[in-house]
């Protein structure tokens, strides 16, 4: 397993082109956003320096996350009262999605030899200038609109670009490893 960028950029290709409309309701908005990128999350992995383990994020953290992302998104949408605004909270939002992300590595028998927690969610100020940039980009009062293909396009590589920068820290056999980013 890895990130799956490709994968990714159709989910949001599909999401933002469906012949059924996009959601209208806040909560129902950040459940979308958070099962897309839930979906692309837990391709994760996090390789020891010496390969001596992957570690994976576990579905039930994942699944977790996904429902807290999902509201605080939710709440995010909500509050928005600019594109600043929305990407200041989009990115506290995915920020805190990590931090309840466990990984772990297992034997071929199903024994965990090795665990491992996110020690740095990635940059929030970095995720916020991109998300206001993102949003910025593409307001049809300032700029001709953007097709849908071209705004998945952009959101999914601005959000595997800042994933790729989530450290975490493994722990094999009771020793803890150097922290390695996510691929």
């Amino acid at each position: 397993m890895a990130l799956h960028t490709e994968a990714f950029k159709m989910a949001f290709r599909v999401f933002l082109t469906a012949v059924e409309p996009l959601p209208t309701k806040f909560e129902d908005a950040g459940t979308k956003w958070a099962e897309l990128y839930a979906g692309y999350a837990a391709n994760a992995q996090a390789d020891t320096a010496n390969a001596q383990a992957t570690t994976h994020p576990t579905h039930a953290s994942i699944d977790t996350a996904a429902n807290d992302l999902g509201g605080a998104l939710a709440d995010a949408f909500r509050a928005a009262t600019s594109a600043a605004h929305l990407a200041a909270g989009m990115a506290a939002a995915f920020s805190t999605f990590w931090q309840a992300v466990k990984f772990e590595a297992k034997t071929e028998a199903g024994e965990v030899f090795a665990t491992g927690n996110a020690t740095n969610p990635g940059s929030p100020s970095s995720l916020q200038n991109k998300l206001s940039l993102f949003f910025s980009a593409f307001d049809p009062k300032a700029n001709p609109p953007a097709t849908a293909e071209h705004q998945a396009e952009s959101i999914a590589s601005l959000f595997d670009e800042w994933t790729r920068t989530v450290t975490v820290v493994n722990v094999i056999n009771g020793q803890t490893m150097p922290a390695v980013e996510l691929s």
